[in-house]
């Protein structure tokens, strides 16, 4: 370090070696006693009525020196009192804090670089410190989350995970706190808009002293893979299901014909007044039943022989009106909203009837008290934005007819939703329902080169479309 005392009227009054040799290398010659120092350097006289006044004050410098090299200077002006407290004098002290300089501007280079890769990449990034405060998150974090600086600098980490994965990532969090090695991670946080996110990545811990001090994640969005993943379990499913069912459904039919046949052909030997002839019926009856469960299996399967004939949606469910108000039963209002050019679609009269007798009674047994159920129609035009918000499922773009039948009833979880359509599944008590109702709308549907979607929650009721 360079030390230079200078008296109240800025004359060298002792200097050290060093100083004298920094003095050559920056003005070409050498400072010695009696010299003014505002003569060498004019910039420091601000700095050095300062310390006159009693207050230390330091400023880093960038110099040239002779040789064209390049040096940042520290310099710092402090007051020289006497005994009496008195100002006497001013020293100068000055430390070489070149290397510093180069590290600091090396490391914003570098925060620079290290910025501007993770700002242009297409994952997720973000800094947290151990408690969940934010400290940096990525251009893609903004995208994808859609929260700003100024929000995020009020919230934590956890205000931001889904109530399903907040154990999960206390887990890491902990685990971090404990010195373990982080690695693969998958969370489910929820966007400002509400949205539930699935994100897939990794989270490391940064140390300092021996210990954590802040959790990086590196996550990709995977919302959409999981959905077409769990579509394509789903269709898995219900094509395993399909296969068991329609193998089920012709044996059983071909067995049900035969007992129905014989059934006929012993009632027609009995005679008029025969007791055994109610017996008889009983048997034509039970059999009729399990034909109608084959059917519905079959229906489920699509392997149906359909009749499809050009119908006009509204008016089929005109025809209907009064036998689906008593499938219905009085204790249920049922409004229609049938829209004028709702069109025309090619499609079983029959078949179309049974769906919506079935929705109807789903409707029904959905609403334990008294409640409303809505059909409506109205022509739609589903396109490559449609498919994709409905988990990216393949279907031929162009004009359809949408037929939805709402009802303000109990609603259903998501875990029964992803089941609903599945042959024999059903949420009632044992002896109340085969299971086959929605099935059979889903394969009608689906043979009829149709599609059905169910949208529910808890508590606000079911919207089949």
């Amino acid at each position: 370090q360079a030390f230079v005392l200078v008296d109240r009227d800025g004359t060298i009054q002792a200097l050290n070696p060093t100083a004298q040799e920094w003095a050559a290398r920056i003005l070409g010659r050498r400072l010695g006693e009696g010299d003014r120092l505002h003569d060498f350097i004019p910039d420091a006289v601000e700095s050095f009525r300062a310390a006159l006044g009693g207050e230390a004050r330091s400023v880093e410098r960038h110099i040239r020196e002779r040789d064209g090299l390049e040096r940042w200077y520290e310099t710092t002006h402090a007051p020289v009192v006497d005994e009496r407290g008195t100002v006497i004098g001013v020293c100068l002290n000055a430390r070489d804090v070149s290397e510093r300089k180069q590290a600091e501007q090396a490391l914003r280079e570098s925060e620079a670089r290290y910025r501007d890769l993770f700002d242009n990449a297409s994952d997720l990034v973000c800094t947290t410190a151990l408690d969940g405060t934010f400290l940096y998150v990525n251009r893609a974090w903004h995208e994808a989350i859609g929260f700003s600086d100024e929000v995020l600098a009020g919230r934590r980490f956890l205000d931001l995970v889904h109530p399903d994965s907040r154990t999960r990532y206390l887990e890491v969090v902990a685990r971090a706190e404990a010195g373990e090695t982080l690695g693969h991670v998958d969370l489910v946080l929820v966007t400002a808009a509400g949205v539930p996110l699935t994100l897939e990545g990794n989270i490391s811990c940064t140390t300092s002293d021996g210990g954590p001090v802040r959790l990086r994640g590196i996550y990709r969005d995977v919302t959409e893979r999981k959905r077409v993943e769990e579509q394509l379990r789903r269709a898995e499913r219900m094509q395993a299901a399909g296969r068991l069912a329609g193998g089920v459904a012709h044996e059983v039919n071909n067995m049900m014909t035969g007992v129905i046949g014989f059934s006929e052909f012993l009632l027609r030997s009995l005679d008029a007044a025969d007791e055994r002839r109610a017996e008889v019926h009983e048997i034509i009856r039970a059999g009729t039943r399990a034909a109608d469960v084959t059917r519905q299996l079959l229906a489920f399967t699509r392997q149906q022989y359909l009749r499809p004939e050009v119908l006009a949606m509204n008016a089929v469910v005109y025809d209907h009106e009064k036998m689906l108000r008593r499938v219905l039963g009085e204790d249920h209002l049922l409004d229609l909203a049938l829209s004028p050019d709702a069109g025309e679609i090619r499609a079983d009269r029959g078949q179309l009837e049974q769906v919506l007798v079935n929705l109807l009674l789903n409707a029904r047994d959905a609403m334990p008290a008294r409640g409303r159920v809505t059909i409506a129609t109205r022509a739609t035009r589903l396109d490559e934005a449609y498919a994709r918000q409905h988990g990216g499922i393949a279907i031929p773009y162009g004009e359809y007819v949408q037929l939805s039948v709402t009802d303000s009833g109990i609603g259903m979880e998501r875990e029964v939703q992803a089941r609903i359509f599945e042959p024999f599944f059903t949420t009632k008590p044992v002896g109340q329902g085969t299971g086959l109702g929605l099935s059979t709308v889903y394969g009608i549907v689906k043979q009829s080169d149709g599609f059905v979607w169910v949208y529910s929650e808890p508590s606000l009721g079911s919207t089949f479309k």
